[in-house]
């Protein structure tokens, strides 16, 4: 019983991201923006695909890593549509990622 609930849910949740997706991709964002709030909802919809089969088979190791690996994504997706929005641009990636890595060290601190 739990089992469809949770399946509803996720596909309330999906339904959700694709009007977002389709709203967004039509709205007058500028483009770097549009397409990394584009990547926040695939990212999200692949999450919600995956708990959902990883739900109704709960012995598959490679169903479990898949759902963890888009869970991490979807986090990831949203920091860098949080980058984008604030407009945060770094010279090369390797500069980014350590710059990343110190302002979420100092957060942590607080």
């Amino acid at each position: 019983m739990n089992e469809i609930l949770f399946a509803e849910i996720y596909y309330i949740c999906i339904a959700i991201m694709l009007i977002l997706g389709f709203k967004t991709y039509r709205s007058m964002m500028k483009n770097s923006q549009k397409v990394s709030f584009l990547a926040v909802v695939f990212v999200h919809i692949l999450y919600f695909q995956t708990d959902l089969v990883r739900m109704s088979n709960v012995q598959n190791l490679f169903l479990n890593e898949m759902s963890f690996l888009f869970f991490s994504l979807c986090t990831f997706s949203w920091f860098n549509y949080i980058l984008t929005m604030l407009e945060i641009q770094y010279v090369k990636k390797r500069q980014t990622l350590i710059a990343n890595v110190i302002k979420l060290s100092e957060f942590l601190n607080l």
